[in-house]
């Protein structure tokens, strides 16, 4: 109360209208632009249940440390980021089956083609005008000095699809580190729609 804040708009990604064609118009436009590409990999796949397991459905040993109960993307112990195709001796936390590494297409966020396009200088100036706290600087120094692509679709059952006309394979969902995230804006957008009666009023606040 002291600080005005309220719950205007109660929400989430799975129930908020504006946020599926939001993250799609987000998809859509850095795939214009040349910042989203396609590739095939090799990702571990459940037989037992026929489904690709997702990086946090699998636990196994930590290639960094060697640590045996670290996941699919990073490891609880030493907390290096990891390629879920490294994982050593994984195991599906679904079923506890043996999962096998198969084929699939996605689309990956070139983040290094960022860097290069502004993101390196957004960070300069915010790092030359002191900013940021020591630590945090560090932080995010270490991350722009070792960008990868990372992949931003996965093989699932629910969640934000593909664009329509992006792909005829089926079951292609936005990722969601990817998709979160925009779920911000996309709450901004409802409650544009519901206080302001201008769901495209989003834009002012981001």
């Amino acid at each position: 109360d002291r600080f005005g804040i309220r719950f205007d708009v109660w929400s989430g990604t799975a129930r908020c209208p504006h946020h599926l064609p939001l993250a799609q118009e987000f998809f859509r436009v850095l795939l214009a632009r040349g910042l989203v590409f396609e590739q095939v990999e090799e990702q571990w796949f459940s037989e037992a249940t026929g489904r690709f397991l997702p990086d946090r459905y699998l636990q196994g040993r930590c290639p960094s440390c060697s640590f045996e109960k670290a996941r699919g993307d990073e490891c609880p112990k030493c907390g290096s980021w990891i390629d879920a195709r490294k994982l050593g001796d994984p195991i599906s936390l679904v079923d506890g089956s043996r999962p096998i590494l198969k084929a699939t297409r996605h689309w990956y966020l070139d983040l290094p083609k960022i860097l290069e396009q502004g993101l390196g200088e957004w960070y300069h100036a915010k790092q030359t005008a002191g900013d940021w706290k020591p630590n945090v600087d560090g932080y995010v120094r270490e991350m722009l000095a070792d960008l990868k692509p990372r992949p931003i679709t996965r093989d699932l059952p629910w969640g934000v699809p593909l664009p329509e006309g992006v792909t005829s394979e089926p079951g292609k969902v936005l990722y969601v580190w990817f998709d979160a995230p925009i779920g911000y804006v996309s709450a901004t957008a409802e409650w544009c729609a519901r206080v302001h009666n201008d769901p495209e009023r989003w834009r002012d606040w981001w």
